[in-house]
């Protein structure tokens, strides 16, 4: 069955070696990076959540600088503070961010000479603050922010319940917590790619239909390729992992698109500070999430870039209240039925190129696919009530000491029976 006078250890050289070496000791981190890091989570959450929050009532968080008054509601006013260099952006950015930058209940003169405060019926809403209230928020503005809510405060969550048991920051600790940060991973692939949509709605204008439909349908495409691949663990060829320059081309290109077209409205300001998000994105995978520290820091960076959506976004609404309506009315087309096929089309598309080209992400998926189904169907069929119950280990060993088990390799206890290679284990004996 050997070749030569090779014995069955010689085969067995570099295989046992592996399988039976000790498991590495798990890398432990400190309880105070490790709250750094929660409360950096907490942040994001919270002011993704405030933002959310403030565009909620557009018509409102449109208006926040004094307007011309005029009668027609969606008609876009003249600003009063023209916004033209950073002296002038830095002069009126508190009155984005109510009952953060000044009290809402007793603003001071300052903020009111500066600031819109009245009630958002004058001079954006004809009927009165009701008519601002059932407006809604077009979906390419809310999705960038209700996906960073979903994974920092699952993130939030994650990290607290570790450090409330005792292991600080330990996310591969077990199999849960280590497909809790595969989810993480996977929300990550919906946070790029709508944030890149999000620049491209505020740099291309309504009537180029053609480049944002396209854009829609290529980055839904090019999100669900890119989620099971974050959700397995990256995308590698030839020893090269392509996932973590993928990303960081992704942000790259998203600010090129934005330096080259500049935002529709808002002016050169806007242009800037929405600009500024990949940059910060771009330092903060840089940074990456390896410690709680890097974590940290990774959180705040990309909480800034979210800030850099907000900022920018209410900029370009200032100057035209209603180009996110508009942009809302091209990108569904003449009726809602009409998008939602091709936006499956494109998901499937995407996700079948992702498969196909890299067969590794299709097995992790395939094996995370039966193990779910298996498990499932292995509980019920060893948990019939037609098996009869097993006996409790306390009770067999109740009068007498267990003796350890101890393992060989399993072509070492059956020599010529079996390849030497096959680096099992056996029971010794």
């Amino acid at each position: 069955m050997f070749s030569g006078s090779r014995s069955p250890v010689d085969f067995r050289s570099g295989f046992v070696d592996v399988r039976f070496k000790p498991e590495p000791a798990v890398k432990t981190f400190g309880f105070f990076p490790s709250l750094l890091s929660i409360l950096s989570l907490a942040l994001m959450t919270a002011l993704s959540f405030y933002s959310v929050n403030q565009l909620s009532t557009p018509s409102a968080a449109f208006h926040r600088l004094k307007v011309v008054k005029h009668k027609t509601r969606w008609h876009t006013p003249r600003p009063t503070v023209d916004i033209e260099s950073f002296k002038d952006f830095i002069e009126v950015i508190p009155c984005f961010f109510p009952g953060i930058a000044y009290d809402t209940e007793e603003p001071t003169d300052l903020i009111k000479d500066l600031c819109n405060l009245s009630l958002p019926g004058s001079p954006q809403c004809e009927d009165g603050e009701e008519d601002c209230i059932k407006e809604h928020t077009p979906l390419w503005i809310k999705l960038p922010f209700y996906f960073t809510i979903w994974g920092a405060g699952l993130g939030f969550v994650f990290e607290l319940v570790l450090l409330f048991i005792g292991k600080p920051f330990m996310t591969l600790l077990n199999p849960l917590t280590t497909w809790v940060a595969r989810v993480r991973l996977l929300n990550l692939a919906f946070v790029t790619t709508t944030v890149f949509f999000f620049a491209v709605c505020m740099t291309v204008p309504e009537d180029n239909e053609t480049l944002l439909t396209f854009q829609m349908y290529f980055l839904v495409a090019l999100c669900f390729a890119l989620a099971p691949a974050l959700f397995s663990g990256g995308y590698s060829a030839g020893g090269f992992e392509f996932m973590p320059p993928t990303l960081l081309g992704m942000q790259v290109t998203q600010f090129l698109f934005i330096v080259h077209r500049g935002a529709a409205f808002g002016g050169s300001v806007a242009t800037i500070v929405l600009a500024a998000g990949p940059v910060l994105q771009i330092a903060a995978l840089l940074v990456t999430t390896a410690t709680p520290i890097r974590s940290t820091g990774f959180h705040i960076l990309s909480t800034a870039s979210a800030l850099a959506l907000y900022v920018s976004l209410s900029l370009a609404g200032n100057e035209s209240p209603s180009f996110s309506f508009d942009l809302e009315k091209v990108l569904l087309g003449p009726t809602t039925t009409y998008v939602w096929p091709f936006v499956v089309g494109s998901a499937i598309i995407g996700w079948k190129t992702m498969m196909s080209f890299w067969p590794t992400v299709y097995e992790n998926f395939r094996s995370e696919l039966s193990y779910c189904v298996w498990s499932l169907v292995y509980y019920v069929l060893v948990g019939a009530p037609s098996q009869p119950m097993p006996f409790r280990l306390g009770s067999i060993f109740a009068d007498q000491i267990p003796e350890p088990i101890k393992l060989e390799p399993y072509s070492e206890s059956h020599r010529y029976e079996v390849i030497p290679n096959l680096a099992i284990p056996a029971i010794r004996g």
